[in-house]
C-alpha cells in the first residue's frame, strides 16, 4: 500500500477520533497488516496514538486491524492515559501550592486544551507551561514549584522545573515572537482580551485562568508556526489548533475576527490562511469561506520530521532540517523565516 494511502487512512481515522465520524476514507478498508504497522507508527511518529486509537474503536469490525497490533496499542492508550493523570495531579498540586500564596497561574496550551476533546485523557501530554503576567509573581512562583526540585533558566528567560518526571515551564511571557513590535502588540491584545476562569478536570476549588478564545487561538497559531520553522511540528498541535478552533466558532464566533485582524497586523494573514486550510482539508473542521491554499508545505513540514522534530527521516535534528523547512512555508512568513534562520546560524557560527 503506498504512502499517500496511508496518510489517507491515518487522516481519517483521527478525523473519527477527534469528532466521532464514522464516514471513513476507502483507504481504511484496504489496510493490510504491515500497513496497519505503517499507521501505528507514524501515530506514534506524529503524537496521536491516542486520538488515531479512537477513530479504530469505531471501525467495523471487519476493519479493524489484528489482535498483536490491537494488544500493542491499548498498551500505549494506558501509558498515555496513565501520563495524563499524573500530569493532571501535579498541575493540581502545584495550584493548590500557588493560590495558597493568592497566586492565579495562566495555564497555556496543554491541559487546558486538553479539555476541549471529546476524550481528554486520549490527547498525548507534553508539558506543563504556566505564565505570570507580573515579574514578581513569576518570582514567586518559581521558588513555590520548585520548592525541592531542580530549576533550570531557558534562553527565553523562563524557567524550568522537573517535578517527578513532569515538566512545568514558568513564563514570563505569553507569545512565542521574537520581534519587539509585534511583541507590544501581542501584550495589547492580551489585556484586551483578558482571561478566563477554568475549570481543572474534576478538581474542586482550584484557581486557575486560561487565555481567552481570540488569545489562545493566536497562541497556539506562533507556537506551530515557530516550530514548523524550526526543527518541525507534529499533528497533535495541528488538532489542538483544530479543537480549540471549532470551540470558538461554536461558543465565540466573534472572536475570530479579532483573530484575523491580529494575523494581519503580525503580518501573518498568509500563515493563518494556510492553517485554517489545513485544519478543513485534513482534520475536519468545516469553515465557511476558507480561502483555496495549497496546505501541502505545512504537510510536507509534518511529514518530514514530526513531533518537535524528534522523528525527522535523517532522525536528527539539524540545521539542514531547519532549511528544509524555511523553504517550505517562506511565502506564508518570510520575516519570521528570516529571523529564525539568522539567528539559529549566529548560534551555529558560535557554536
Amino acid at each position: 500500500m503506498d504512502s499517500l494511502n496511508i496518510q489517507a487512512a491515518l487522516f481519517s481515522l483521527l478525523r473519527s477520533g477527534l469528532w466521532g465520524r464514522t464516514d471513513f476514507d476507502p483507504s481504511v478498508s484496504l489496510l493490510t497488516d504491515d500497513a496497519w504497522k505503517r499507521v501505528f507508527a507514524e501515530a506514534m511518529r506524529q503524537t496521536v496514538t491516542g486520538l488515531v486509537f479512537g477513530g479504530i474503536c469505531r471501525l467495523p469490525d471487519d476493519c479493524m486491524p489484528r489482535e498483536e497490533l490491537l494488544a500493542k496499542w491499548t498498551a500505549a492508550i494506558e501509558r498515555i492515559e496513565r501520563n495524563n493523570k499524573r500530569m493532571n495531579d501535579t498541575l493540581a498540586t502545584v495550584c493548590r501550592a500557588l493560590n495558597k500564596e493568592n497566586l492565579s497561574p495562566v495555564l497555556l496550551k496543554g491541559q487546558g486544551i486538553a479539555r476541549l476533546y471529546n476524550s481528554p485523557l486520549l490527547r498525548e501530554c507534553g508539558d506543563i507551561d504556566l505564565y505570570f503576567p507580573d515579574v514578581t509573581d513569576w518570582e514567586k512562583a518559581v521558588n513555590i514549584i520548585g520548592k525541592g526540585f531542580r530549576i533550570e533558566k531557558a534562553s527565553d528567560g523562563s524557567a524550568v522545573c522537573n517535578r517527578n518526571g513532569v515538566i512545568i515551564e514558568i513564563h514570563k511571557t505569553m507569545f512565542d515572537m521574537q520581534s519587539s513590535l509585534h511583541g507590544k502588540l501581542l501584550r495589547l491584545m492580551a489585556q484586551r482580551e483578558g482571561f478566563q476562569h477554568t475549570p481543572l478536570f474534576d478538581r474542586q476549588g482550584i484557581n486557575i485562568l486560561t487565555p481567552s478564545s481570540a488569545s489562545n487561538l493566536i497562541l497556539l497559531s506562533l507556537h506551530i508556526l515557530r516550530h514548523a520553522l524550526c526543527f518541525g511540528i507534529g499533528l497533535r498541535q495541528l488538532c489542538d489548533y483544530a479543537v480549540t478552533y471549532n470551540y470558538v466558532a461554536n461558543y465565540d464566533p466573534a472572536a475570530l475576527n479579532r483573530v484575523n485582524d491580529m494575523m494581519k497586523s503580525l503580518g501573518l494573514r498568509r500563515w493563518h490562511l494556510m492553517l485554517e486550510s489545513f485544519i478543513d482539508n485534513y482534520l475536519g473542521v468545516r469553515i465557511d469561506n476558507v480561502a483555496n491554499i495549497n496546505c501541502n508545505p505545512l504537510l510536507s513540514v509534518i511529514s518530514h520530521g514530526g513531533n518537535f522534530g524528534f522523528h525527522a527521516q535523517d532522525n536528527n535534528r539539524s540545521f539542514e532540517t531547519v532549511v528544509y523547512n524555511n523553504c517550505k512555508l517562506f511565502h506564508v512568513a518570510p520575516m519570521q523565516a528570516l529571523v529564525t534562520l539568522s539567528y539559529l546560524f549566529a548560534r551555529r557560527l558560535k557554536g
